[in-house]
C-alpha cells in the first residue's frame, strides 16, 4: 500500500519491554537519547552486549527528534550520564583529533548497553531478594532457581523506592558479585541466563517505527511522543485474521500515565491534551 512504502513500518527501533522501568527513572527526554544510541550502535553492527563506536552529535539529534544544539546542552550536563549510567557511558582517554594541515575532532566516542542493565532500584531489590531468601532456598543454586520462578513484583517491585548509592547492573554482573565462588561458571551462567529471560522476556518488545522517530515526534516533544508510544505498545493487531484493538483504557488515569514516564505531575498530561492558548490547543497534532 502507499502507506506502507511511505511509513516503512519493518524499519523500526525494537527495544525491550523492560525498558519502560528505565523510562521511569530516567524519563522522556533521556528515554529518546537512549534510543537514538541504541539506533546508531544498531546500525554500526551491534545486536547485544554492549558496542563502543564514534557517533555525531547531528545523527544522534536526528534520532531523537531534537536539535544538534539541544542534544548537546544535554551531552554536556553532568546530571545526563548521572541518569543515563549502565545504558550510555561516554570513552574518554583516546586520541580525539584527526592529525594534519587541518586538525579535525573526531565525533566522541560513546558505549552503549543494547543488553539492558536492571535499572538500580531493581538491582537493590534483586539482591534484597536473594539476601532474604537464600538460607530458605538452601544456598546459591536453590535461591536462583526460586528467582527463576518467583513472581516479578516480589523480585523487583514498581515501588521500591531508590536509593543514592544504588548502582545499575546487568542480571549476571550482579550474579557474579554475589556467586562467583560458590558455583561453577557454567552453572551460573545458565542460572543467569534463565533469570535474565524471566525478567526481560525475549518476546516483549516495544516496537518504534523510524517513520514515527524522524517524522512525528519532532512535533510531538518527548513527553507526548512517550505517552503515544506507550499507548500504542498497549494496542494489538493480529495479522492473520484482521483483528485489531485501538481503545485503550487505562484505570489509573493521567496519574497512571505520569507514573510510566516517571512524571510526578499528573495535570501535565492533562495539559498535553486540553491546553489552550488563545483560545487554541497548545498541542494540536499530539490530540490528532
Amino acid at each position: 500500500s502507499a502507506y506502507e512504502q511511505v511509513v516503512r513500518p519493518d524499519r523500526a527501533v525494537y527495544l525491550p519491554g523492560y525498558f519502560r522501568r528505565w523510562l521511569r527513572s530516567i524519563g522522556p527526554d533521556l528515554g529518546w537519547m537512549y534510543v537514538s544510541f541504541r539506533q546508531a550502535a544498531y546500525l554500526a553492527g551491534a545486536r547485544s552486549g554492549s558496542k563502543s563506536s564514534r557517533f555525531s552529535g547531528k545523527q544522534l539529534a536526528s534520532m531523537c527528534g531534537i536539535s544538534e544544539r539541544t542534544y548537546w546542552n544535554r551531552v554536556n550536563n553532568p546530571s545526563t550520564w548521572q541518569k543515563l549510567c549502565g545504558l550510555v557511558q561516554i570513552v574518554e582517554g583516546r586520541d580525539e583529533w584527526v592529525k594534519g594541515s587541518t586538525p579535525r575532532r573526531l565525533p566522541r566516542r560513546y558505549t552503549i548497553a543494547m543488553t539492558l542493565p536492571l535499572t538500580p532500584v531493581d538491582t537493590s531489590s534483586l539482591r534484597k531478594w536473594i539476601a532474604v531468601h537464600i538460607e530458605e532456598h538452601g544456598g546459591a543454586e536453590g535461591v536462583l532457581r526460586a528467582a527463576i520462578i518467583a513472581p516479578l513484583e516480589d523480585l523487583i517491585p514498581l515501588d521500591a523506592q531508590p536509593k543514592e548509592d544504588d548502582q545499575a547492573l546487568s542480571v549476571r554482573a550482579l550474579l557474579r558479585a554475589l556467586f562467583k565462588d560458590e558455583l561453577a561458571d557454567g552453572l551460573l551462567d545458565s542460572l543467569a541466563s534463565a533469570l535474565q529471560a524471566h525478567i526481560m522476556p525475549q518476546n516483549d518488545l516495544i516496537v518504534i517505527s523510524l517513520f514515527f522517530i524522524e517524522h512525528v515526534l519532532p512535533h510531538l516533544d518527548a513527553g507526548p511522543g512517550w505517552m503515544l508510544t506507550m499507548l500504542r505498545d498497549m494496542c494489538y493487531v493480529n495479522h492473520e485474521n484482521g483483528e485489531t484493538r485501538t481503545r485503550v483504557t487505562v484505570k489509573g488515569g493521567y496519574a497512571e500515565i505520569a507514573g510510566w514516564l516517571g512524571m510526578s505531575r499528573p495535570m501535565t498530561i492533562w495539559e498535553w491534551l486540553h491546553g489552550k492558548e488563545k483560545g487554541f490547543f497548545k498541542r494540536p497534532i499530539f490530540r490528532v
